[in-house]
Formats: C-alpha cells, structure tokens, sequence
C-alpha cells in the first residue's frame, strides 16, 4: 500500500474461478491522484465472474462525493 498498489483476490466458488484485483494509486500533484482498477477473470472463458472495476470506482466515488474538492473519474 505505501507504494500506491493494493492487490486482493476473490476465491473460487461454485459460480466463479475467482479473480485477481490491482488497484493502482498514483499522486498527480497537492490536489489529484490517479486511481486506476484493474479486474482480471482467473479464466477467461469464466462468464459469471464480477467486474470489480466499476463496484471499486463507484465506492470511491460516493466516498468521495461528500468532500469539498471536486472529483473527476474519467469515466463516461
């Protein structure tokens, strides 16, 4: 975590393979950081596995709502 990179997994079940999660914290200057989600599938033809991606940025962005700075997500 101190060098800006959080990685996690979600385990195998009856559903899903699991995947791995990277989350990727960069400081662009005193008042922006960059996050960046990536969300991979354990295998690729897994279908039924969640896409971690918009879950994460979404809750970052409710967090972050709240606060008096302006968010921008680069997102549509």
């Amino acid at each position: 975590e101190k060098e800006g990179t959080i990685l996690a997994e979600t385990p195998m079940s009856a559903f899903s393979f699991g995947e791995a999660i990277a989350i990727f914290v960069q400081k662009i200057d005193d008042s922006r950081t960059r996050v960046e989600v990536i969300s991979k599938r354990r295998l690729a033809t897994n279908i039924v596995a969640y896409n971690w991606e918009n879950r994460v940025l979404n809750k970052l962005d409710e967090l972050l709502s709240s606060s008096t700075t302006p968010v921008a997500t680069g997102r549509d």
